[in-house]
């Protein structure tokens, strides 16, 4: 992970609230932050928060899509390789793992593929330490994780399910400490 530089944030939603809870988990994993909730005013954004000043800009899910592309044309014009999370989970931990499969490298030997609504197939060409992580938000909207398979394994195959808990329900793969994938 990109542990030698400072992965600078940008983080647009609705709810201040959720925004700042996001920032705070963001800001402790030792990123430099910022956010926003003016969505009426998008050339008020753009100006203020420049898309060269961050490494990536993440949108909460419930922003409507006309919003969401006018800022990222606007964005991409300013930094065309600026990274942008259109799906942002309400789920601290979970955004993390955005934020770094953002950056993760091709050069891993791990192949996923998605054989179910709930179940993948990992196939790894090299020995590596491999974990799978499932997160959901309950009836009661209570955040909640699991760590489903966290194991060193060697080059084969293998199948991972997890149980159907609700529709906010993702499921972070992670080879040798190096976000590989998000699922929703």
């Amino acid at each position: 992970m990109l542990q030698e530089q400072v992965i600078r944030v940008l983080h647009i939603g609705k709810r201040a609230s959720t925004l700042k809870k996001l920032t705070e988990v963001c800001v402790d994993q030792g990123f430099h932050v910022s956010w926003t909730n003016q969505l009426k005013q998008i050339e008020v954004i753009t100006a203020t928060y420049q898309a060269s000043d961050y490494d990536v800009i993440t949108f909460e899910q419930d922003i409507n899509t006309e919003t969401k592309e006018k800022l990222m044309i606007r964005f991409t014009k300013q930094n065309p390789q600026i990274k942008v999370i259109t799906r942002l989970a309400a789920i601290p931990s979970l955004v993390i793992d955005q934020v770094y499969q953002t950056f993760r490298s091709d050069q891993h030997a791990l192949h996923i593929e998605r054989i179910a609504p709930n179940q993948i197939e990992l196939a790894n060409q090299n020995r590596c330490h491999i974990m799978v992580k499932h997160y959901w938000v309950n009836w009661l909207y209570q955040k909640k994780a699991a760590v489903l398979l966290n194991l060193e394994v060697d080059k084969g195959e293998m199948t991972v399910a997890w149980p159907h808990k609700s529709k906010q329900s993702y499921v972070t793969v992670v080879a040798d400490n190096q976000v590989i994938e998000v699922l929703s």
